[in-house]
């Protein structure tokens, strides 16, 4: 009876208890677990990894980014409700990935909400650090190509070192090389160097390229290290024309000279080819040139010939060449600076031709093209004048010829002008053969003057004796090389074929006399040979004079030359007097070399060798040690 009246009051206790609330903030935790990664990067994406744990499952989270209403943001939101398979248990780890905000956002927070089946309900915030800034992207370069690549570039003219290329038919497309060397119309080109392609006509300096054949270009390269003046080429055959000249005809594979005023390329052989049916060969200089930015280039030519005419008597072989200068010059093209034709030993019926020449210069033109000069008189030019200035147009020409006489004698002349007036002249006629008296005759006799860049005068002779046996000649100087003036007298002597001796005396209009005497005997039949020879100098005002002798003798040992067995000088002068001799046993010298001193009595002996002094180009003298031997 008791317990049926205990039953619904019972009841109604457990009943209470079931609906009192219950409190959330005890039964509900929120753990953060970390936000990784750290340090955050602003507009990166990161992650929020939270434990939760409820009294009573299932349960809801929510968690939202990155401000106070972040749980309505559905861009930054994330809702696992009671259905999802990680809310089915009162314990659960959860992972929320989300954007990492601006460094100047307002609110940096994450927000995390819980509630579970028996109603609770918990949230908690997390604070964000301040993110760093979003570094800049790094570059990220191409590798380098390994063989060439073609640039934006194509310009018309290309223009470095010595030279200036200038397209006609099509501009020059320019490549970059790649890591690896590359080969291009026949041309060596290293790494990462610059070079250009043309399929058309170009000038170089002036110099015309015809167009290339089909399907070929030509290469042009900047310097290298390999290459200091740059590269031009073609692997296939072309032809270069400069006027009536053939200059190259082949593949081209031209390394171009280094950067300066001026430079050469290797000199060219001409091409086989024909000037009025006849073969032709020979050779020519390259030289380019950049003087303030005008490029040009000179081709000094070399032409040989073979010859029309038959080799007059006593020569082996004529020849007839010929020589020019041929200037091209960027925009200006192709001119002629000079020219020159040499015809020597050569027979025009019974005349023999020594030596015919004829030459032009153009004013500016280079030092390695050279006019004609007058022929040889003993072995040194009949005349000998001051050129002209090179900035002088100017032509020369000389002739010898032989005569067919019995004593075959040559006649010579010469002329030349320079900058349009008359600069030099004169002739010659040689082995003459004229008798005069009994066993002597005229052998020579000419004459030669000069008129530009001071007055020279010449007149020459020669005799000979005991029907030609022996032979002299003579000549006579008149000179004003500069205010002053001077005469020489000079003589050539020989025997037979064998020259013996030869002398020349000197005056000017100081007074100043300077002379040389030089003579050769041969005895034994030519097999001992006796050198000796005399020269000096003597100038009146102060009075001083030097007067050195020598002689030698030497033996003839065909093939193996001409050894001096001995030989001897003597110098008298106005100093002091001196000697040494020598032999093939040793050398033996004594130097008595006297001066009185001026402010010590005593004499100088002087071991060594001291001359006067008139001049400062004719000084001479040689140091020794200095004895004072007191005077008794």
């Amino acid at each position: 009876m008791r317990a049926s009246c205990l039953s619904p009051v019972l009841f109604v206790v457990v009943l209470l208890g079931l609906l009192a609330p219950a409190s959330a903030s005890a039964e509900i935790e929120i753990l953060n677990r970390g936000i990784a990664p750290a340090p955050l990067v602003e507009g990166t994406e990161a992650a929020i990894n939270v434990d939760v744990q409820v009294d009573q499952a299932p349960y809801i989270v929510e968690l939202g980014c990155c401000g106070a209403d972040s749980l309505d943001s559905p861009a930054q939101r994330l809702i696992l409700d009671e259905t999802s398979p990680e809310t089915q248990r009162t314990t659960g780890s959860h992972r929320f990935t989300f954007t990492v905000p601006a460094a100047t956002a307002a609110d940096r927070i994450i927000t995390v909400r819980v509630s579970d089946s028996s109603g609770a309900s918990k949230k908690v915030t997390f604070a964000l650090d301040i993110p760093t800034p979003v570094p800049p992207p790094v570059p990220v370069e191409p590798p380098e190509p390994q063989g060439p690549t073609r640039q934006s570039a194509c310009p018309p003219v290309v223009t470095f070192g010595l030279v200036r290329a200038r397209s006609t038919g099509s501009c020059w497309q320019q490549f970059k090389a790649g890591t690896n060397p590359t080969r291009q119309a026949g041309l060596d080109i290293e790494p990462r160097a610059t070079f250009y392609e043309t399929r058309g006509g170009f000038t170089l300096n002036g110099i015309p390229f015809p167009a290339p054949p089909s399907g070929t270009s030509y290469v042009l390269v900047e310097p290298t290290s390999s290459a200091r003046g740059g590269q031009v080429g073609i692997d296939r055959t072309i032809t270069l024309d400069l006027g009536p000249i053939t200059l190259f005809r082949g593949p081209i594979r031209f390394q171009l000279p280094a950067p300066g005023s001026n430079g050469k390329l290797a000199a060219l052989n001409l091409p086989a080819g024909t000037l009025g049916g006849l073969q032709v060969g020979g050779s020519a200089e390259v030289i380019f040139r950049n003087s303030g930015g005008r490029f040009s280039t000179s081709f000094p030519v070399q032409v040989t010939l073979p010859s029309i005419f038959k080799p007059f008597p006593g020569s082996d072989r004529g020849s007839v060449t010929g020589a020019t200068e041929i200037r091209t010059e960027d925009g200006r093209g192709v001119s002629v600076d000079g020219g020159r034709i040499q015809i020597e030993n050569v027979a025009i019926g019974k005349v023999g031709l020594k030596q015919f020449c004829i030459s032009y210069m153009s004013a500016g033109v280079s030092r390695s093209f050279s006019a004609c000069q007058p022929p040889d008189l003993n072995g040194a030019p009949a005349v000998s004048c001051n050129p002209p200035s090179r900035q002088l147009e100017r032509f020369d020409a000389s002739v010898l010829v032989q005569l067919p006489l019995p004593s075959r004698p040559s006649l010579g002349a010469y002329a030349g002008i320079a900058g349009g007036r008359f600069s030099y002249a004169g002739g010659f006629v040689d082995d003459a053969g004229i008798p005069l008296v009994a066993g002597v005759a005229l052998e020579r006799v000419g004459f030669g003057v000069c008129v530009q860049n001071g007055l020279v005068l010449r007149g020459d002779g020669g005799l000979s004796f005991a029907r030609g046996l022996v032979r002299g000649d003579a000549s006579l100087t008149y000179a004003e090389p500069g205010r002053g003036f001077f005469l020489e007298a000079a003589a050539f002597m020989r025997v037979a074929t064998i020259p013996v001796g030869n002398g020349r005396v000197r005056v000017d209009n100081t007074g100043f006399v300077d002379f040389d005497l030089n003579a050769q005997m041969r005895l034994g039949g030519g097999f001992l040979i006796v050198n000796g020879g005399v020269g000096g100098f003597i100038q009146p005002s102060p009075f001083l004079f030097s007067m050195d002798g020598r002689i030698q003798v030497c033996i003839e040992l065909g093939i193996f030359g001409q050894p001096c067995i001995a030989q001897a000088s003597v110098t008298v002068s106005s100093i002091g007097v001196g000697g040494c001799a020598g032999t093939f046993a040793g050398d033996f010298s004594a130097f008595f070399f006297w001066q009185q001193p001026r402010e010590r009595q005593a004499l100088r002996l002087r071991p060594g060798l001291r001359l006067p002094e008139p001049r400062a180009d004719r000084a001479a003298q040689t140091g020794g040690r200095e004895l004072l031997v007191p005077r008794a």
